[in-house]
């Protein structure tokens, strides 16, 4: 197809002809032959593949740099939150980077990255690495905060379960990580990357619900001596409250937008709703995300005191 030359497309299906049924991003669906496709992850720029492997040799020498001292190392341990927050950064944007000659509307949900190669790969690769340090920060959390302070206190088994809230919300992460999207929604693929987006999800709503439970226990413990300990964990509870508000409204915020701003342009209710549940997918991944992210004051104190 002349028209396509150096389009990107996604592959659907091959059909009796021997021709690949692709859909391009302007929505078009075309028949085309074998020989005239080129895969689009050929088409990654060299800079890009260099990057990402020097953030995945970085990220290895700091998990063999915490198995190696258990944990005990203030600097590396108070890197794991914030390492995660720059995985999430870099996996998102740049998977939306290369999935954009594929975008038919605006924003695209978190599920369309991986949709495709080569945002697919990176997707996954990117939600790989996040679910392990969201494991290793859940982990540290336990031993180095939780435990010392719960041990002797009625809510020990609330403490508990708040990291057994965080290890599922990595599990999610796990299986998004695994099964991205499936043009059968109820293929087993498609059913296994539901439960992990509800896994992540529920397990962080959990394991944020019952930090609010047990936060008041920490003004009785040493880490209350210190006044930045005292503020973070005052944020984070404001972080929590203000969740049932912002998220909520994220997703009323393209129909009210576009109902107001673009008059004299119809949108149907499926693009309403396919926009606005995009918008949430991506204003709840970044809230959760840099709520864990905060845990990094809480270890770099924890040493202090």
């Amino acid at each position: 197809k002349g028209g396509l030359n150096g389009e990107l497309g996604s592959l659907l299906r091959l059909t009796e002809t021997g021709r690949w049924l692709v859909e391009t991003g302007r929505g078009r669906t075309v028949a085309i032959r074998s020989e005239n496709l080129w895969p689009a992850a050929d088409e990654v720029p060299e800079s890009f593949r260099r990057s990402v492997a020097a953030a995945v040799v970085v990220t290895a020498q700091l998990f063999l740099e915490l198995a190696r001292s258990g944990g005990t190392r203030q600097l590396t341990t108070s890197t794991v939150p914030l390492l995660l927050l720059a995985w999430t950064f870099g996996t998102l944007m740049g998977a939306r980077w290369l999935y954009h000659p594929l975008i038919s509307y605006q924003p695209p949900g978190l599920w369309d990255l991986g949709r495709a190669p080569p945002s697919q790969g990176l997707l996954r690769l990117g939600s790989a690495i996040c679910a392990l340090l969201l494991t290793c920060i859940v982990r540290i959390h336990q031993n180095l905060i939780l435990k010392p302070v719960f041990t002797e206190s009625l809510q020990f088994d609330a403490a508990m379960m708040c990291s057994e809230a965080g290890y599922i919300a990595a599990l999610g992460l796990t299986f998004q990580s695994l099964f991205t999207y499936s043009s059968s929604p109820s293929s087993v693929s498609g059913l296994l990357r539901s439960l992990g987006v509800v896994s992540f999800f529920v397990g962080s709503a959990w394991h944020a619900k019952l930090f609010w439970q047990i936060s008041p226990e920490f003004s009785h413990s040493s880490l209350a001596q210190s006044t930045i300990f005292s503020v973070i964990i005052a944020v984070r509870r404001l972080f929590i409250m203000c969740a049932p508000l912002v998220l909520p409204n994220a997703f009323l915020t393209v129909p009210v937008f576009r109902l107001q701003g673009l008059t004299g342009h119809s949108h149907t209710f499926r693009e309403l709703m396919r926009s606005s549940s995009a918008v949430f997918q991506w204003v709840s991944m970044w809230y959760i995300m840099v709520y864990f992210s905060t845990y990094a004051v809480d270890f770099w104190i924890a040493f202090e005191y």
